[in-house]
């Protein structure tokens, strides 16, 4: 290219207006696109980035190369949807160091690997909800744009290059890990399981419990499916202090395994998909202790089986029950997913219980308020807990209603 820049000192690079012609002077000129990152070596003649200039579509691209051997640092970014980010006369676009100390290193490294969060407001419910615009540097520029910044891109060791991207969603003040792949590579059911590995030896497991959805067709890979998974608190400490090593995907139905967790994009080697995981999880925890008001860490796995077990006992049918204790003619009106099994219960401590009759209801929920009705109705006749001290007359009532 033309000599369009010239040096301020020995390590900056600015733009000079008067290298373009006069006629271009005017238009609007920006960076198209970096071909190098922050902190990385490169070499004098080694094209940096793409210039454009506005309205002028029959000139291609015009490179920006390298003067000199050293170490990049970029100043100047693409435009993107809310800024125009345009190059002025005098602007100081990159720069280029024969060296930098370790302090200098470690921030040109945080710049390379940027996450830049995008926090969504739930207009009903008041709570922010936290995801990404981009991680790790691979910055969208349009809303057009088809590729997956939001998320780590990794893929498979072998030749078939399976693509696994993966990231760390906050939603309804719960932790998520976000999985995402192209299904040309694979399809991933309910009971698969994705295991993380970390070079101390840690493992962390998920099973996928939610079938995965369409999150978006892209050009370039297919059809993208997404699914999530809780994640621990301790979790989250793991992917943020320890080393990652290799990802595998187990296949319920088949046994077929695929092992992976080489970087593709950015993530030159090893030790920076390695920084790269490491960030994400670190930035993650700050900006969802400083943001989401309704954040509640989750402590233990056994705590989200629970909760799923509460919920399918909500869902599913469930019975309202008349028991009599013939040892004394008290009568127990109990609420059971499973009356059978609890009269067989109650008779392992009381040999003389005996049900007398049930009725289904279609959920807890419902079975739950006729049950309490039912409490309310006979409260003067209660001798303790769900036992009632009832008439012939008012135990009549109840199989009528429960027949």
């Amino acid at each position: 290219m033309l000599n369009w820049f010239k040096k301020k000192k020995t390590l900056d690079i600015l733009f000079s207006i008067s290298e373009i012609p006069k006629k271009y002077r005017k238009n609007k000129i920006w960076i198209k696109s970096w071909e190098k990152f922050d902190g990385e070596y490169i070499k004098k003649g080694e094209k940096l980035c793409e210039l454009e200039i506005e309205n002028v579509y029959w000139l291609e691209p015009i490179d920006v190369n390298a003067n000199k051997d050293g170490i990049l640092e970029i100043f100047k970014q693409s435009p993107t949807e809310s800024n125009e980010n345009l190059i002025v006369d005098k602007e100081k676009l990159f720069a280029i160091h024969n060296s930098v100390d370790n302090k200098k290193a470690q921030e040109l490294k945080n710049k390379k690997f940027e996450n830049i969060p995008k926090i969504e407001i739930d207009e009903f419910s008041g709570t922010k909800q936290l995801k990404w615009e981009s991680i790790s540097g691979r910055k969208k520029n349009y809303s057009y744009d088809t590729d997956l910044y939001d998320c780590i891109i990794t893929e498979s060791f072998d030749d078939n290059f399976d693509k696994l991207m993966f990231a760390l969603n906050n939603i309804d003040g719960k932790d998520y890990i976000i999985f995402k792949y192209p299904t040309k590579n694979y399809k991933l059911k309910i009971r698969d399981s994705i295991s993380f590995l970390f070079e101390n030896g840690q493992i962390i497991q998920y099973e996928i419990e939610n079938l995965p959805y369409k999150s978006f067709d892209d050009t370039s890979w297919g059809i993208i499916y997404e699914t999530k998974v809780q994640m621990t608190f301790s979790e989250i400490n793991i992917f943020k202090n320890q080393n990652f090593s290799k990802w595998q995907i187990e296949f319920a139905s088949t046994g077929k395994k695929i092992t992976g967790g080489r970087g593709i994009a950015n993530y030159i080697n090893l030790p920076d998909l390695q920084f790269a995981i490491k960030k994400l999880a670190n930035d993650y925890l700050k900006i969802v202790q400083k943001e989401i008001s309704n954040y509640i860490p989750l402590n233990d796995r056994n705590e989200i089986l629970t909760e799923q077990q509460n919920q399918n006992d909500i869902e599913s049918t469930c019975y309202i029950y008349l028991m009599v204790d013939l040892s004394n003619n008290y009568y127990k009106i109990g609420i059971s997913n499973k009356p059978a099994y609890r009269e067989r219960t109650l008779q392992s401590e009381k040999p003389t219980v005996e049900m007398l009759c049930y009725k289904e209801f279609p959920n807890r929920k419902i079975a739950n308020n006729i049950e309490q009705a039912l409490h309310k109705t006979y409260s003067k006749k209660r001798i303790r807990g769900e036992w009632f001290d009832l008439t012939e007359k008012e135990v009549t009532e109840i199989k009528k209603m429960l027949k």
